[in-house]
């Protein structure tokens, strides 16, 4: 049958009565284009409808072309809405497959490469009831090169079995209007057959229907999904929001993960750091989906069901993760994990930052050190403050009975700074540093200022090297930055004369705001305060000195790596949210 009268379009459609002139192609499942109608009443009375019998087909869908030889394309000026009435019947066997309906408009004429430049849309759907469907191609209204349409329950790359029922198919004119698109479920899931999460195991063994192996607390259900790890260096579970990576997460409210969590105590002994991570990742890198991904951690105890909150409001403005990850202990481990989840849900954060631990303590000689800000260590020479300009609290970042104050600066209220009588002579340090935590979208200036008969500002700009910036802001980590004194005074500060020092707005921008904790804002003599200087942060860095591959690892997150010239200028910055980098 041929839909073409010359090149003219005759638009398809089926009621399965005997009036259609589509000829359907099954592809890697069984089709009856006359089955008696198994539910009669609602929407649809009709006799007959098309019965769509997937047994477990990877790619499995119906489809048809406007012409046999694929050579009629539709003509979508006008007519470029689908719709078509669906029923799907409960599954005899549980599923955990997404309950959504694709269409897909093609190019048969690519034969099996009909699948590039492919146009998909997406309907959601209910089971046990005649529901109409209707999918908006308006978007792709001036195309000329589509003749197939592709009919696919439940996405691509599954396995589970499928049995649906579909009647009275049709083209026809939208309003003109762009529709948009259906809200996306905020994934969740408890286990107990009402979640609507698709999940995956990475190199792992997953049981999302298992009995609760320790009811109690604060966890009482009787289904929790098992993880069992049994030493892939990588292993994890994961989900898409949907099955082509399409669809990404808005963040703008809802940020903020929320799980149950119980950890037997291991049976056999660990070295491993009792640590989760949930990562937001883009699914559609595929093989690549980790470049750019957000980590956060919690840590968790054994033998106990927990509730971990995991925040994600820092990236609320980022509109291309669609992809959860959830890992236990970290990377580059070969331990075994036994672990049980439940509960998971994403939801509304109140809005504010949680401090973060305190910074790393220095260890550096106190003859090596001036300390414009520091309070762990009682260095003999200091910055000789007399005022203060701006607006910072200290705050006590110990989680014990120490002490170990931090500024907290909020850049979207003002700057600050501090200032003495003198004018200070610093001339005989080389390096510049401090540790800082940022949260935000901009970064932030740090400012050097001397007092040579004339006051001057020297400033380096954290925020975006590609927009010529001295170094990349780094975001909710502790990220220590040692600039040699090189810089500044090769701008014209007179380091014999250091008056003042401040932070500011980024470009000192009123809409560039953020919240900023510093801490450690010491010069130092021939050596920068390096990783090797704290001690609250142990790392190996090998081989020292090298002409080419630098590796550095850690026993927790490392989420930043960058490296900077003898000028202060950052050379190379790598993005890395694992233990370790070459």
């Amino acid at each position: 049958m041929t839909f073409s009268i010359g090149n003219a379009q005759i638009d398809p459609s089926d009621d399965f009565e005997g009036n259609g002139n589509i000829t359907w192609k099954a592809d890697n499942n069984e089709m009856n284009t006359s089955f008696d109608n198994p539910a009669p009443g609602g929407i649809n009375t009709s006799a007959k409808v098309l019965e769509y019998s997937d047994e477990g087909g990877t790619y499995s869908n119906i489809q048809f072309d406007l012409s046999t030889d694929t050579t009629v394309k539709y003509d979508l000026t006008t007519k470029n809405v689908f719709t078509l009435k669906v029923f799907v019947p409960t599954p005899t066997v549980a599923v955990t497959q997404s309950k959504i309906l694709w269409l897909k408009l093609q190019d048969g004429s690519k034969g099996g490469n009909s699948w590039e430049g492919q146009v998909v849309k997406e309907q959601a759907y209910e089971y046990d009831v005649w529901q109409e469907l209707t999918f908006d191609f308006s978007s792709i209204k001036s195309s000329l090169d589509r003749s197939r349409l592709v009919i696919q329950f439940n996405g691509e790359n599954n396995s589970e079995h499928v049995k649906a029922y579909i009647d009275d198919i049709s083209i026809g004119e939208g309003d003109g209007t762009v529709v948009d698109p259906p809200a996306v479920p905020d994934p969740s899931d408890d286990f107990e057959g009402n979640g609507n999460i698709t999940w995956k195991a990475d190199n792992n063994e997953m049981n999302t229907s298992f009995d609760n192996p320790a009811p109690g607390g604060i966890n009482t259900s009787a289904k929790v999904l098992e993880y069992s790890d049994e030493g892939g260096t990588y292993s994890n579970i994961q989900f898409d929001l949907s099955t082509d990576t399409t669809v990404k997460y808005d963040l703008t409210t809802k940020n903020v993960f929320t799980l149950k969590v119980f950890v037997p105590t291991p049976t056999v002994a660990v070295t491993q750091s009792k640590i989760l991570w949930l990562k937001l990742q883009d699914g559609s890198k595929g093989g690549n989906s980790w470049e750019g991904q957000v980590v956060k951690e919690q840590a968790y105890e054994y033998d106990v069901w927990q509730e971990l909150t995991f925040d994600f409001s820092s990236i609320k403005s980022s509109l291309d993760r669609s992809r959860l990850v959830i890992q236990f202990n970290g990377e580059n481990n070969s331990e075994h994990v036994k672990a049980y989840i439940d509960d998971i849900s994403i939801g509304e954060g109140d809005g504010t930052v949680v401090d973060p631990p305190a910074a790393p303590v220095p260890s550096i000689a106190d003859g090596n050190a001036y300390s414009i800000y520091n309070d762990t260590n009682g260095y003999t020479s200091t910055f000789p403050v007399e005022y203060s300009f701006g607006s910072a609290t200290d705050v006590d970042l110990d989680d014990g009975t120490d002490v170990n104050n931090a500024l907290k600066v909020d850049l979207s209220s003002a700057g600050f700074g501090q200032g003495e009588g003198g004018p200070d002579d610093v001339s005989e340090y080389n390096y510049v540093n401090f540790n800082y935590w940022y949260s935000g979208t901009s970064g932030f200036r740090f400012v050097m200022i001397d007092n040579d008969g004339t006051v001057s500002e020297f400033h380096y700009e954290i925020g975006s090297v590609a927009e010529g910036d001295q170094a990349d802001i780094v975001s909710e980590t502790w990220t220590q930055l040692s600039i040699p004194m090189s810089f500044f005074t090769d701008s014209g500060m007179d380091s014999s004369k250091l008056f003042q020092w401040k932070v500011d707005r980024y470009r000192v921008d009123s809409n560039n705001g953020g919240l900023l904790f510093l801490d450690n804002i010491i010069l130092t003599k021939n050596n920068i305060l390096s990783v090797e200087d704290t001690n609250t942060f142990k790392s190996i860095i090998y081989p020292n000195p090298t002409s080419s591959r630098l590796t550095i690892s850690a026993p927790k997150i490392i989420n930043n790596v960058a490296i900077y010239n003898l000028l202060g200028k950052q050379v190379m910055s790598i993005e890395v949210n694992k233990n370790t980098e070459s």
